[in-house]
């Protein structure tokens, strides 16, 4: 779709009216690209005003695969309409049958006993549509809609096709043909014979854009969602200042897949807020919230920028109001949240509004939107803000003379020790003041460094320990945070906090994995795989008291681990992509139980018996990570 507010479609419906009640013996063509609303323009449009008059045929060339499939069910569909049969009229169905058997000459089954019989059974098809369809333009005008012109199939020349379309339907049968498609594919597909033919199939070529106007009459003023028509004039506003920002373009058909995923949230909200809340402006607010992100994510997403892997590059952008990202070189990589903000936030009105949140990424990716969790977060976020954080200050510090600079980052670090903040806003922060230093304008009296990163440890230790929350994704420090990943000392600093929480936690789950193992607990195992934390079984055994305790012991619990092994392990074709770095210490896991069988005495039958299955199990695991 591009918006425009100087395009009209009115004046593109009356140029097509006065084209079919015109004696044009051309086609004309409805030119503009994918997505851009020419269908639905045409069928909620054109075809109806067309047909107070006129007969209507629509139909797509999309899907056939010869010229001559494609021609026989156009002649078939022109045949039905002619004899009065509805395409779309389910109650019609059987006599369009009934007529497609004469189109295709299949009443001539006996044609098909006795050979000698079956041109003659085809003249006579070909008799009677002929003469359906030339009886039918003495009578009135018919319009023939031939849509998605440039997606046809490759094997057929668009230049043969509309020779067919002048020749056999324009010439002799007196259709008007409008033609729907997008030149410039059409073109770049099949260049010199196209433009030959061209000139003598089509009179002209009308460029469509959806228009500012008709989006906001079609898809909000006409929703069944009441908040897209109470504040529709707010939302093609929104709609309308990224297209005038992003190049004039917005495709229809990602606006239709926002409706729809919107009308999932917007049940959801009104199920949810309707037991919890009785303000009306506050319902409003959070919905507005709702729709920008929702806007944003799945337009990113359907413009094939964001896929499900990169969700976690948004990290320093979720649950939060501080949209800022500070760079020198306007070349250094960008994470998608910087990204995103460069393309969306031109609008102030957009960054006062939005959120974003993991509940829309999920219902953007899975269908599936968490009310709760999103008003929950919502009311955090903006029922404590007066007015824009001092963090999102420093975004402006260009605007600033030196004290009021030195001000701000004097009452930042006071602000950090006393409010337990998060992570997030805490890299974010040592992020800005590196980037400072570097440049000469960290003007705070108090080194900021050793401040920060103390802090820092105590929010990773209790979001990732106390809270019992997942790792902490190293990876995102580079992505998100520039001027740390640049600075060698800074991030060294970071990750060795990080990798030490990390490790902490990962040693906390496998020793509950282990004792998961052993005492049959599989419902804590089943919690802690789910969650997809990588744990080296071997070296977490070897180092652990259950070696010694629960496995090379008499009554071994070898059955146990086996089981697990053999779920885990053996029972995943792509054992390489999770496992592939495991193999010397699965060596010498192999050594110490070989090791055991071959000098302990003290065992008893059934024990080597379930050792030697480990054992088997354990070489065949190697074997799989060796090939």
């Amino acid at each position: 779709m591009k918006l425009t507010n100087n395009i009209d479609n009115n004046s593109i419906l009356d140029s097509l009216l006065n084209f079919v009640s015109a004696k044009d013996q051309f086609a004309i063509m409805l030119d503009g690209p994918w997505g851009s609303g020419k269908t639905y323009f045409l069928k909620n449009k054109v075809i109806p005003q067309l047909q107070i008059k006129h007969k209507v045929v629509y139909f797509s060339v999309y899907g056939y695969e010869n010229l001559s499939e494609l021609k026989i069910d156009l002649i078939n569909n022109l045949f039905i309409s002619s004899i009065g049969l509805d395409l779309e009229n389910n109650a019609t169905k059987e006599n369009i049958k009934d007529a497609k058997r004469i189109a295709k000459g299949l009443f001539s089954v006996f044609g098909n006993k006795l050979s000698v019989f079956k041109p003659l059974a085809n003249a006579a098809s070909e008799f009677t549509i002929r003469k359906q369809l030339q009886e039918q333009s003495k009578k009135k005008v018919s319009v023939l809609v031939i849509d998605d012109l440039e997606r046809i199939n490759n094997s057929i020349k668009i230049s043969d096709f509309l020779g067919f379309l002048l020749t056999n339907i324009i010439e002799s049968y007196g259709y008007r043909v409008i033609i729907v498609g997008n030149s410039k594919e059409i073109i770049s597909n099949e260049p010199e014979r196209f433009n030959k033919i061209y000139e003598k199939t089509i009179s002209r070529i009308i460029p469509f854009s959806y228009d500012i106007k008709s989006v906001k009459r079609d898809f909000f003023e006409k929703s069944e969602i009441n908040y897209l028509k109470n504040d529709s004039i707010w939302l093609v506003n929104i709609l309308a200042e990224y297209v005038q920002n992003n190049k004039d373009q917005f495709n229809l058909r990602t606006l239709q897949f926002i409706l729809e995923t919107f009308d999932i949230i917007d049940q959801s909200l009104d199920k949810y807020l309707g037991n919890c809340h009785n303000e009306g402006k506050k319902v409003d607010s959070i919905k507005r919230s709702a729709f920008l992100n929702l806007f944003v994510i799945a337009n990113e997403y359907r413009e094939g920028r964001l896929v499900r892997g990169d969700l976690y590059q948004l990290g320093n952008i979720l649950n939060t109001r501080d949209f800022h990202f500070i760079h020198l070189n306007e070349n250094e990589e960008k994470s998608k949240a910087e990204q995103i903000t460069l393309r969306y936030h031109h609008d102030k009105t957009l960054s006062e509004n939005i959120i974003y949140t993991n509940e829309i990424n999920n219902v953007v990716f899975n269908g599936v939107f968490d009310a709760q969790k999103f008003v929950e977060n919502w009311s955090e976020l903006f029922s404590t803000e007066s007015n824009t954080s001092n963090l999102s200050k420093l975004s402006y510090f260009r605007e600033m003379n030196d004290v009021q600079l030195k001000e701000l980052q004097e009452t930042l670090l006071e602000e950090f020790c006393d409010s337990g903040e998060t992570s997030g806003n805490i890299l974010s922060l040592i992020n800005n003041f590196v980037f400072f230093e570097e440049n000469g304008i960290y003007l705070a009296d108090k080194p900021y460094l050793k401040i920060l990163l103390d802090l820092l440890a105590k929010a990773v230790n209790k979001e990732v320990i106390l809270q019992d929350g997942e790792l902490f994704d190293e990876s995102l420090i580079a992505f998100l945070y520039t001027a740390i990943a640049r600075n060698k000392k800074v991030m060294e600093h970071v990750k060795h906090i990080v990798k030490s929480v990390n490790d902490k936690k990962s040693k906390n789950i496998a020793q509950k994995l282990l004792h998961s193992i052993f005492s049959k607990d599989y419902e804590t195992q089943r919690k802690i795989l789910i969650k997809g934390f990588k744990i080296n079984i071997f070296r977490e055994i070897i180092n652990s008291k259950f070696l010694y305790e629960d496995l090379l012991v008499k009554g071994s619990k070898a059955p146990m681990l086996n089981q697990y092994l053999n779920s885990e392990y053996i029972g995943i074709l792509n054992i390489k992509d999770f496992h592939k770095n495991e193999t010397l210490d699965l060596e010498k896991f192999i050594n110490d139980v070989e090791a055991f069988l071959k000098y302990s005495a003290e065992i008893d039958k059934i024990d080597q018996f379930n050792l030697k299955n480990l054992l088997k199990t354990l070489q065949d695991i190697n074997n799989k990570l060796s090939d």
